[in-house]
């Protein structure tokens, strides 16, 4: 009897979108988000989403683009 020994690898990528300009209003489709709202970089919330946070942080920091982690 063989044995096949398998790897199976995650990966998850964010795109997070900065806007420059906006007009309208948010509205919020479906129930993915329970909220949509803007910040300013020096009034971040402090429960952003660990999954999201570091490559958020980087934008506030004014780091280089592309970041790829």
């Amino acid at each position: 009897m063989s044995h096949i020994r398998m790897e199976i690898k995650v990966y998850s990528v964010q795109i997070i979108f900065k806007a420059l300009s906006y007009e309208g209003t948010l509205k919020q489709m479906g129930a993915e988000s329970r909220e949509h709202r803007f910040f300013a970089k020096d009034s971040l919330p402090k429960n952003l989403n660990p999954r999201q946070k570091t490559f958020i942080l980087d934008w506030a920091e004014g780091k280089e683009w592309p970041i790829i982690k």
